[in-house]
């Protein structure tokens, strides 16, 4: 395999897994009411309380998410961490996930890393998909345990089979990365596929790469400017940035340097400045500038105005 391609794609790996890995900050109030049949939060509120305070514990984590969210409960941390622990000690694994994510990020109570892996792992035993994806997380990125990336894919192809989309990226990447399991390209990119139909913006980044490049499927630049675009109108920077290189040297794409233009413009934004990408993607939209008129700069810069907008 090309040296180039390899190292490029190892490139887009890491930023992928490492923006993956990040823990979560959102509550899923929503997936907590379904199972009672009512979507009104200030409704679900009235009618949970006693079933909370009965000791149901499915009402118990549906009233802690409210308190959290502030959502048919006034907004309350230490509030919500109370409801969700008492749902956890009676074992319910969405509510030591979630109980678990205020350890880890120290919301409602003192950050505890330990004590978030404690309720993660008890969570997956149960087979629970997102504690499933954290453990995988520990094991990949060394979070209180060393790493071990076959332990990680075991426990990310856990929550995989189970449809979790961010667990199958992860797959994808092990296998492409060669780490926990023997290197397969094919095998990679057949999961990254499975995450990427299933929106994962980052994984649509990477099958875009694995076209781009002709890794693990053939080499199509068409088929990558469909993924690019699908990662970059949701906002991908490093999408935006690929997208643009190829509409820059008509690849996939007829050449077009007022699209192109824009869509570094976006990746530039949407990069976090410090990020050495950020300056990357600024580089070649400096370089771009140079050949186009003043005219053709300020169309660009006004449709990536107008995505940013939407």
């Amino acid at each position: 395999m090309n040296a180039m391609k390899t190292n490029t794609l190892c490139g887009a790996i890491v930023a992928a897994w490492l923006a993956a890995a990040l823990p979560a900050a959102a509550f899923p109030l929503d997936e907590a009411l379904r199972p009672f049949g009512v979507t009104d939060p200030a409704a679900a509120f009235t009618l949970l309380r006693p079933l909370a305070e009965g000791g149901n514990a499915a009402a118990q984590r549906a009233i802690g998410l409210m308190y959290g969210e502030g959502r048919g409960a006034p907004h309350s941390d230490a509030e919500s961490v109370r409801w969700l622990r008492l749902s956890a000690d009676q074992g319910n694994a969405p509510a030591q996930t979630n109980l678990g994510e205020h350890y880890d990020i120290g919301v409602g109570i003192a950050q505890d890393p330990f004590m978030a892996q404690v309720l993660y792992r008890k969570a997956a035993a149960q087979g629970y998909a997102l504690a499933q994806f954290y453990v995988g997380d520990a094991y990949a990125l060394g979070l209180g345990v060393p790493v071990d990336f076959a332990a990680a894919l075991y426990w990310y192809r856990a929550a995989a089979d189970q449809g979790d989309a961010q667990s199958q990226q992860q797959v994808g990447m092990l296998y492409l990365g060669g780490r926990g399991t023997a290197r397969d390209d094919v095998e990679g990119a057949r999961w990254l596929r499975m995450a990427a139909v299933q929106g994962e913006a980052q994984a649509q980044m990477l099958m875009g790469s694995l076209y781009h490049e002709g890794i693990g499927v053939h080499q199509d630049d068409v088929i990558a400017v469909d993924w690019y675009r699908k990662a970059a109108d949701q906002d991908e920077p490093t999408a935006q940035h690929r997208l643009g290189e190829m509409y820059e040297q008509g690849r996939g794409v007829a050449a077009d340097n007022v699209q192109a233009y824009a869509l570094f413009d976006q990746a530039v934004a949407g990069y976090p400045p410090s990020q050495p990408r950020a300056r990357t993607a600024l580089a070649s939209r400096d370089a771009l500038a140079g050949k186009m008129t003043a005219a053709q700069i300020l169309a660009a810069k006004q449709i990536a105005r107008d995505r940013q907008a939407k």
